[in-house]
């Protein structure tokens, strides 16, 4: 009986696991797409949208950063968004006990025209007002618990 109620038990953690993670998956790629289709977003725009979406959103720490990307003579060409949304498994069986915090990572396409492109041509410093992954790391977008 112990055996079986050990198996029983891996399998619903390994169910919820991958529940998790898809949900996760998701929400990344429902940034992404959100960021590739308005040619960029600054961090309060990621944060209204974030808000906007519905309750799955709530509890999961979300953060960006931008890369500018130059050609081989060093000009720059335009930017990419890097996006990444920490999956956590607070809501199952064994509750705070088996809690990993997985990085679901993921960027957008070169977005080489619009608002913001124009922006970073023009030579406004921060223009989508979060840190360059390759200085600071992501910036917070939300955290809410």
């Amino acid at each position: 009986m112990g055996l079986a109620a050990g198996i029983i038990m891996i399998f619903i953690i390994m169910v919820a696991f991958f529940i998790s993670y898809g949900k996760t998956f998701k929400m990344k790629n429902e940034i992404i797409n959100a960021i590739e289709q308005k040619e960029g977003m600054t961090a309060s725009d990621l944060t209204n949208f974030v808000a906007g979406k519905n309750s799955a959103y709530v509890g999961k720490k979300i953060g960006a950063c931008y890369n500018k990307i130059k050609n081989s003579s060093g000009n720059y060409v335009g930017f990419t968004v890097e996006v990444v949304v920490y999956m956590e498994m607070d809501r199952t069986i064994l509750g705070t006990l088996f809690n990993p915090k997985i990085p679901v990572t993921g960027e957008t396409k070169l977005i080489e025209k619009g608002n913001y492109h124009e922006r970073f041509i023009s030579g406004i410093s921060n223009p989508l007002g979060m840190n360059e992954c390759s200085s600071g790391g992501y910036t917070t977008i939300q955290n809410i618990t």
